[in-house]
């Protein structure tokens, strides 16, 4: 992973990359579905600290839907954050697959300095997916 920008006591301008990074890395457990997964990452964190604005495109590949017999498939999802909304998109592309898409919406309180995260009850979260596949 490389992490490059500045950050200073008003603003952030930080990007995060990483190409092939091997999930099985983590010191969370996960299931075996996942433990094979690579993670390729551009992610960028930029604004005011108190306001910033969030955007990362995410690949995560070999995923298996199913025994180990199953086609690997690769996930997609681009995500951002701006003006207390979080917005993420899913798309799964490989063998066997006609739709696999989903996208989710909610609202999010997110500061840097002072430390703020919040899921607000306010307003729903809201989504759709959408899964077409061949079961061959």
């Amino acid at each position: 992973m490389k992490l490059t920008g500045k950050a200073d006591q008003s603003a952030l301008d930080l990007i995060l990359t990483s190409r092939d990074f091997p999930l099985s890395g983590l010191s969370a457990e996960l299931p075996a579905q996942l433990s094979s997964l690579s993670m390729n990452i551009d992610a960028a964190l930029k604004g005011a600290l108190d306001n910033p604005e969030a955007k990362a495109d995410i690949a995560l590949s070999p995923l298996k839907l199913g025994d180990e017999n199953a086609p690997d498939i690769t996930v997609n999802i681009a995500a951002t954050y701006k003006d207390k909304k979080a917005i993420a998109n899913l798309n799964g592309r490989g063998e066997g697959i006609k739709t696999l898409a989903g996208n989710i919406t909610l609202p999010l309180t997110l500061a840097v300095q002072p430390y703020q995260l919040d899921l607000s009850n306010a307003t729903p979260l809201t989504g759709k997916f959408e899964a077409n596949l061949n079961g061959n």
